[in-house]
């Protein structure tokens, strides 16, 4: 930040020159919430972030946030700049995004979004081969269930199990993508094998829990055939994957995952089953750019050649 003062008609005037770099911990903070939060985003550390906080203010003479049992809250100074500051940071997102596109080297990284159980399971066995053959592209992998906000660059590329309906944004459909219960054989053998909705509830399931994120709509259905009685639960479908396999009960889970697995059988296919459309998307500005083009094709292609494994078997 820097400062300098001007005469102007018998006045002295302040004027200042704030760095982007001082806004943009506004920002995080004013969408984080907390300091701490803010801090993990921008990885940094609260103290940190904190006195960036105090000497921005300190440079406009405004308050910018109030301490509140919620956490840090703009105060009407705070508002007054926010969107302002919103439309800087896109502006820099642009930029980047603009010149990322324009580089014409393949060397670099490419950051790839994806669910649980296709960040893990599905995607590194699939690019493997391609990286070989692209040494020069690091692949980076953001494994989570909350879909990535591309247009902040958290990746360059997603796999989402939803369609894009707003933004600047190029998605290619992939295919269906299936779900269905299963339980472990040896599970059937004890425990029998329900052959209508209502055998349900003398099983044990295997269901959803939200810890800060919000469960799929699926898991609603679940609820409902469970009864609420549950013999294990976990926010992570991947944690319920293996307590399938383990024999805990039976539980919904992903085709592609479940039916290469000798071990799990499909349990009333015909009555509960859920298929989504798998799609691949990327920020228009990134389309182009050869690396970026080079890996969300293998992605297509990769896809289009499991088409049947993700779709799963009747």
């Amino acid at each position: 930040m820097r400062q300098w003062l001007i005469s102007h008609a018998g006045y002295t005037i302040l004027n200042i020159m704030i760095d982007w770099s001082s806004y943009r911990v506004f920002l995080a903070v004013a969408e984080c919430g907390s300091l701490s939060e803010a801090a993990r985003r921008l990885n940094s550390s609260q103290p940190t972030i904190g006195r960036q906080i105090v000497a921005l203010e300190q440079a406009l003479g405004r308050k910018l946030f109030a301490r509140m049992p919620r956490g840090m809250v703009p105060t009407p100074a705070g508002e007054a700049i926010l969107e302002a500051v919103r439309g800087m940071a896109e502006a820099a997102r642009a930029v980047e995004r603009r010149l990322s596109a324009g580089a014409s080297d393949l060397p670099g990284e490419v950051r790839v979004a994806a669910t649980e159980g296709i960040g893990i399971h599905w995607l590194p066995a699939r690019l493997a081969e391609f990286r070989r053959l692209h040494p020069e592209i690091t692949l980076t992998f953001t494994v989570s269930n909350q879909a990535a906000d591309l247009s902040r660059r958290e990746a360059d590329i997603a796999l989402r199990l939803f369609r894009m309906t707003a933004g600047d944004y190029v998605a290619k459909r992939l295919g269906p993508v299936g779900q269905g219960l299963y339980a472990a054989t040896g599970y059937l053998a004890r425990r029998g094998t329900p052959l209508t909705e209502n055998d349900l509830a003398g099983h044990d399931l295997i269901g959803f829990t939200a810890t800060g994120e919000r469960p799929p709509p699926q898991a609603q259905q679940i609820d409902r055939l469970a009864r609420g009685r549950y013999a294990f639960r976990s926010n992570s479908l991947l944690t319920q994957f293996q307590a399938l396999r383990e024999g805990y009960g039976i539980g919904l889970t992903s085709c592609f995952l479940a039916d290469p697995d000798p071990g799990l059988k499909r349990v009333l296919p015909a009555e509960v089953g859920y298929y989504f459309d798998a799609w691949l998307v990327v920020h228009r500005d990134l389309r182009q750019a050869p690396r970026i083009r080079l890996v969300f094709d293998e992605i297509v292609r990769a896809f289009a050649a499991d088409r049947a494994l993700f779709a799963g078997r009747p």
